[in-house]
């Protein structure tokens, strides 16, 4: 919950800055949705922009209830945006989920991770006419969530690794 609570004051919006990590850590995150989707017949067509705003622990464990003091400190928690306090809430809950022999056994990846380095970062996350947008002048049009599935997983996350995506392309300071 404390690193949740460091995302509530990100400063000014950087989301053009970070926009092409920000489409790399969105297409990270569903990809790994679409392996929990594979593994799991309680997620069925899901689509991806459906992804953004689903609680797979609550899917997937529906028995999980969250401690009282997490879930009173998720009420009153908001950040800017369509879909940051609801995902933010849904990677508590998978965070309080995380040593269920269910998740542990999986060896699958931790879905929420690329979307809240991604708020941490300073990006934003919205949809509209059926578009993913990372910024107003970035975003893609998503394909089936099996489609995913294949894709080559981003390995680093670390703003160095991140930070070198949104240079890519920019030329050399002289």
């Amino acid at each position: 919950m404390e690193r949740v609570l460091r995302i509530a004051t990100p400063g000014p919006n950087r989301s053009h800055a970070v926009a092409r990590s920000s489409l790399a850590l969105v297409r990270e995150y569903l990809r790994r949705v679409a392996e929990w989707v594979e593994l799991s017949d309680q997620i069925v067509g899901l689509d991806p922009r459906d992804a953004l705003r689903v609680d797979l622990a609550g899917l997937l464990l529906p028995e999980l209830v969250l401690a009282p003091e997490l879930a009173s400190s998720l009420e009153d928690f908001r950040l800017p945006g369509m879909f940051a306090s609801p995902i933010v809430a849904h990677f508590v809950r998978w965070e309080a989920a995380v040593g269920h022999t269910a998740l542990a056994e999986s060896g699958l990846w931790e879905p929420y991770e690329p979307l809240v380095r991604l708020f941490e970062r300073g990006g934003e996350l919205f949809t509209h006419h059926g578009f993913i947008h990372v910024e107003h002048a970035a975003s893609f049009y998503p394909r089936d969530l099996k489609e995913y599935a294949g894709r080559s997983p981003l390995l680093d996350l670390h703003d160095r690794a991140l930070e070198r995506l949104d240079h890519a392309g920019e030329p050399a300071d002289s």
